[in-house]
């Protein structure tokens, strides 16, 4: 089911802005090389503007037990992330697929029958929304 939902990384299909961030670096490209710090209030709007009862990545930390956290003591939770500004772990890369039926199928014997969706670290989508906050 993976190879009919997912195209190997080639750079022969690359855009051509995305061939270029390649090229030059990601953090360069997308804006990290200027940036210094998160404040408390991107944190907090970014940590707030998750669905909570959504499920979790791979290290199973859902956004409602964020949410808290970042409520609870912002300072540790901004500490932190600013520790990763110019290196994302790998961890909050790593993606689960979970494949889900698509309705009205008369069979599921088709790989097409079904839906991936990717189960992200909301840890590193607070991050990204942070640096990214719009």
């Amino acid at each position: 089911m993976a190879e009919t939902s997912y195209l190997e990384d080639s750079k022969e299909r690359d855009s051509e802005e995305y061939q270029t961030g390649r090229d030059c670096g990601h953090r360069e490209f997308f804006g990290f090389k200027g940036l210094s710090t998160l404040t408390s209030m991107i944190l907090k709007l970014a940590s707030r503007s998750f669905i909570l009862k959504k499920a979790p990545g791979a290290d199973g930390v859902t956004a409602d037990i964020c949410l808290h956290a970042v409520e609870y003591d912002p300072d540790l939770f901004l500490y932190l992330l600013n520790k990763h500004l110019h290196h994302f772990p790998t961890p909050w890369k790593e993606t689960t697929v979970v494949f889900l039926w698509k309705p009205g199928k008369a069979t599921y014997t088709n790989p097409r029958s079904y839906r991936p969706i990717g189960l992200l670290s909301v840890l590193g989508k607070i991050l990204e929304k942070s640096l990214s906050p719009g």
